[in-house]
């Protein structure tokens, strides 16, 4: 727009495309769209009625060495049998290791919006958190999406130190489809960064139509968080 920005540092991500274009998918009686790639099963990874699987980052489904993996072991437990098995995808954890993480899990944005679910978001900057001061990383922010109605975690986002971590706390806790509320019943250690996520899911727990329970901590006769 005819504006000059200086900057300190950048990050550039570089993508890359699946190389098929060499596989001749339509030989073999693969139908192909515009873009070069097959359609494909995403529970079994199958290409149509054909006995071939499309796995990894050659589907550039979610070019991600541990989604990969699972994929690589879909297809070939499903190679060995007489029928398909379909098999649930982990919930999505996306990771960059930049200063600060830079990590997605579960839905982005973007996707809630596209969900159409009515949702919330709980906030939290890391600049003036306690543990990111003492380790010099008072920069960064989380934004964990919650649904409206009933206080679902539906994903996050965050440039935030120690992210790689967060990140995966806050997969296992969707994976296991704790809601906000049974989240902040489990412990939190101080001084830590994790902290900040309590404080995100405290501003959305506040904000969700659901009543929610007089205190974090559980009563000695309700059931453990999930329960």
């Amino acid at each position: 727009g005819g504006e000059e920005h200086v900057f300190e540092r950048g990050l550039f991500a570089a993508g890359r495309r699946p190389n098929v274009a060499g596989l001749q998918l339509q030989r073999a009686g693969i139908p192909v769209k515009p873009h070069g790639l097959p359609t494909f099963d995403s529970g079994t990874f199958r290409l149509g009625d054909a006995p071939v699987y499309f796995v990894g980052d050659v589907n550039a489904s979610r070019p991600i060495l541990h989604e990969a993996s699972d994929q690589g072991r879909i297809a070939g437990f499903n190679a060995v049998r007489d029928a398909d098995q379909c098999f649930r995808k982990r919930t999505l954890l996306g990771i960059t290791f930049s200063d600060p993480n830079i990590a997605v899990v579960g839905a982005s944005y973007a996707d809630v919006v596209a969900s159409g679910v009515p949702f919330v978001v709980g906030k939290v900057s890391y600049r003036g958190q306690g543990r990111a001061i003492v380790k010099l990383k008072e920069k960064g922010a989380l934004h964990v999406y919650v649904a409206d109605d009933d206080g679902r975690l539906l994903g996050a986002e965050m440039i935030a130190p120690d992210g790689e971590h967060l990140a995966h706390l806050l997969s296992w806790a969707m994976a296991t489809k704790l809601t906000v509320f049974d989240t902040l019943s489990l412990p939190f250690y101080h001084p830590v960064v994790e902290e900040g996520v309590r404080t995100a899911l405290r501003d959305a727990a506040r904000q969700v139509r659901r009543s929610r329970p007089d205190l974090e901590v559980l009563r000695c006769q309700d059931p453990p968080a999930g329960g």
